[in-house]
This record gives C-alpha cells, sequence and structure tokens, in this order.
C-alpha cells in the first residue's frame, strides 16, 4: 500500500476515523504501532465512552500472568460483559499458554481455544463466517458491520479483475446488501448455503481467479468437499457455522495472528514482557535486543490484537519471567510504558 501511494499519479486519501474503538482504545493503539509518529486517528465523533485501558502488574513468573488475565476475565463477566464478548491472546504456544488454560479450567470457566474449530481458517473462511453471522442477524457473534464485509467482498472482485478502484461499485454493493439481508433459515444447512452463496456472489469463482489467494483457494474447496461428503459437517446449520469461533457463553483463547477482522468488547492480553513479547536473542547467555525488523513486525501483531477491542484492553506485564530454572529479568514490554505515556493526557 505503500509503495502504491507513491506511483506517479496516485493519490493517498488517510482514514481519519476509527468506528470500533473509544479515544483512548485509538491512541493506546497508536503509541504502540508507531510511538515517534502521530498517526492522527480519530474515535467515532457520535461516541461518548473513551474506552478503558487497565494496567495489571503480575509476579516475575508466568503462572501469576495467567492468574492476573483469568481475574481480568472475572472482573468483566462482574461488569456485565457477555463470556462470548471477552478474548484472550496470546503471541504462540508456550508455557503461558500451559498456564492460562490451567487457570481457566481451574476456575471453571468455559473457554474456547481456537484450534477447536471444525472449519479450514483462512481469511475468507473468517469472512464467510462473518457473512453468515450477519444474515443470522449477528447471531452469536457480537457486531458485525455491514461495510466491513462489504469492503473484503469488493476487494476480491478488484484481485479477480472484474472490478477497477474507479468503477462505480453501486450495483456490487447493492447485490451485497440484497444477499446479506435475504432471509434464510438458522436450520439451513451449511452446504446448501455455500452453494447460494456461490450463485448470488461468486465468491468460489473470484477466489479462483486471484493470483495470490492460494491460502483461501485451498480452505474454500476443503470446506466444499467436508461439507458435500459424508461426515461431521454434512449436517452442518448455518448456525452452527456462524457462531465458530465465538460460541455463546465461552471466552475465546487464541492467538494473535488469528484475531485478525474480530472484535470483543473486552481483550486481554497477557505476558507483556521484553523476551516473551518482544523475543531477545541469547547468546552465551547474553540477551541481546530484537532487530529494527523483528520489533517492526511485533508491533504490528500486537497493534493488531491491541485494536481488536470496542471498550477495554487489560495490559497484563511483570518485569521478568522464569525459563529454565533462572529468572530472566529484562523488563515490563516497552508497549506498555509507550502505551502509559501517551494516554496520560487523553
Amino acid at each position: 500500500m505503500q509503495a502504491l501511494s507513491e506511483r506517479p499519479g496516485s493519490t493517498a486519501v488517510r482514514i481519519k476515523f476509527n468506528y470500533r474503538s473509544g479515544r483512548r482504545l485509538i491512541a493506546g493503539g497508536q503509541a504502540a504501532l508507531a510511538p515517534k509518529e502521530p498517526r492522527g486517528y480519530e474515535a467515532d465523533p457520535t461516541r461518548t465512552d473513551h474506552g478503558e485501558i487497565c494496567f495489571v502488574e503480575a509476579e516475575e513468573h508466568l503462572g501469576d500472568n495467567a492468574a492476573k488475565a483469568i481475574g481480568s476475565v472475572r472482573a468483566a463477566l462482574a461488569a456485565g460483559i457477555a463470556p462470548e464478548e471477552i478474548a484472550i491472546f496470546y503471541r504462540q504456544r508456550t508455557q503461558l499458554l500451559d498456564e492460562l488454560i490451567s487457570e481457566l479450567e481451574a476456575g471453571g470457566i468455559d473457554y474456547l481455544p481456537e484450534r477447536a474449530s471444525d472449519y479450514p481458517s483462512s481469511p475468507c473462511i473468517r469472512w464467510l463466517h462473518g457473512v453468515a453471522a450477519y444474515v443470522l442477524g449477528n447471531a452469536g457473534r457480537g457486531s458485525v458491520a455491514f461495510r466491513d464485509l462489504y469492503y473484503y467482498y469488493r476487494s476480491l472482485a478488484e484481485a479477480a479483475g472484474e472490478l477497477d478502484q474507479n468503477t462505480d461499485s453501486l450495483d456490487l454493493r447493492t447485490k451485497f446488501y440484497e444477499f446479506v439481508t435475504s432471509q434464510v433459515a438458522s436450520a439451513q444447512l451449511l452446504c446448501d448455503w455455500l452453494r447460494l452463496t456461490n450463485a448470488e456472489l461468486r465468491v468460489f469463482d473470484l477466489i479462483a481467479k486471484c493470483i495470490d489467494r492460494r491460502d483461501d483457494k485451498e480452505a474454500l474447496e476443503s470446506l466444499r468437499m467436508a461439507c458435500e461428503t459424508p461426515g461431521p459437517l454434512e449436517q452442518t446449520t448455518l448456525t452452527d457455522f456462524a457462531t465458530d469461533g465465538r460460541i455463546v457463553g465461552k471466552i475465546l483463547l487464541t492467538t494473535l495472528h488469528s484475531c485478525k477482522r474480530r472484535q470483543f468488547d473486552v481483550v486481554i492480553l497477557p505476558g507483556l514482557i521484553e523476551g516473551i513479547t518482544q523475543r531477545w536473542r541469547c547468546l552465551h547467555g547474553q540477551y541481546h535486543q530484537p532487530s529494527q525488523r523483528v520489533l517492526s513486525e511485533t508491533r504490528r501483531l500486537f497493534y493488531v490484537g491491541f485494536t481488536r477491542a470496542r471498550s477495554t484492553v487489560y495490559l497484563i506485564y511483570s518485569n521478568g519471567y522464569v525459563h529454565k530454572g533462572h529468572l530472566v529479568q529484562l523488563g515490563r514490554s516497552r508497549f506498555v510504558d509507550e502505551i502509559a505515556e501517551r494516554i496520560v493526557d487523553e
């Protein structure tokens, strides 16, 4: 996108408003993504709540990071937040994940681990989950915005070469709106709905024409075959599909990589420690700062997780952690410091 904006004849238009999050959350997200580069994003002018960022300090081991994360879950539940509107994000499968699972199970809190999904995963599959939820009136999935669903659909048409940025897309928007607002029975079989979706929106056909959507092509084909052959998905209903990844009564436990294109009332980010959030190199017993490339990638990943929240983010941090029996004290994640400094005046 940056290279495209620098091409001769191109005009960059900066999107100003963030309609998902409150003002404090927007400021915190910008601090983590670009601490020295003001982005100028603003909250919805009609929004009255500014959002909340809760800083929670844990003891210097991952077990207490997990315990504080589950304490944050309890606080959100006590405040009246529905379990399916609460998500815990972690970077990768490490001791922290084991500790989180242990705390959740010990506390009797129902949760959905991402790997429990019966469906293949790809950006297009997650989009289809959202479309199905919208068709059914956002069943079990919180707020699914029409504009987000439509813009993804338009991007498919553009990538397939059937629409360019200068084309009047009113007909495309109208067709998509009519499809997602049509009457569909919640008990309709997923396989039938997928056939209808392709007949009306040509999703499978568009993906097939996209050069760089190999993961989507494979995932869609895998889903289609699973639905049309004898097996657990043969009798899957549209409601079952729409609520995947967000089951009523269960919080979501998943990776930062898997949280894109989602939104929740409350997001909990545990293990915000230098060496965990930002992976340092250890050579001959000495720890070295991550490279700028690695740090930039980590910033973007953290930013995606942070900005999934509509109302509240819990930042769980400590100054160190235990690794192979030794206490590693590299300090709390720099992201916590940058966010705290930025929101002082918010």
